[in-house]
């Protein structure tokens, strides 16, 4: 076995390895929560436009008596908005930048339906929701994550 002269410093192979070895454990446990944890905050954007669409849609429907449909806006998760979107001129919503989801506004009855339609996580598996206008609930109808 060799010993070490006072003139040689530092780690061995065997030290280094083990080093190595803690930090990717620990980055194979940390990496697919963080992961989780982005998708999860992407979720807020439709958590918080689904009841914002919602009042502009029952805010309209007190003006008008009527409530309107709305397609698809943006056509495709991760694009800007359009603004000039017939259903959605008339509502007056029109959130700037670009949106993680796609949202629609469905007449059902004489109440409607606000869905989400997102891919947050980049899967084949989309991230869909919900809200119904007559209680105002919001559901997760298909986790993406």
């Amino acid at each position: 076995m060799m010993r070490k002269s006072p003139s040689q410093e530092g780690f061995t192979l065997i030290e280094l390895t083990i080093v190595i070895t803690i930090i990717s454990v620990l980055a194979a446990i940390a990496i697919p929560n963080f992961i989780k944890f982005v998708a999860k905050a992407k979720q807020s954007e439709v958590r918080t436009m689904l009841p914002l669409i919602a009042d502009r849609v029952l805010d309209n429907k007190l003006k008008t008596g009527k409530i309107l449909a709305a397609p698809v806006n943006p056509p495709s998760p991760g694009q800007a908005w359009k603004a000039d979107v017939p259903g959605w001129k008339e509502l007056g919503f029109e959130p700037r930048g670009v949106s993680l989801y796609s949202y629609e506004v469905v007449p059902k009855d004489d109440s409607f339906i606000v869905r989400a339609t997102g891919n947050i996580d980049d899967d084949e598996q989309p991230d869909e929701w919900e809200l119904d206008g007559k209680t105002l609930a919001i559901k997760n109808t298909q986790e993406d994550l």
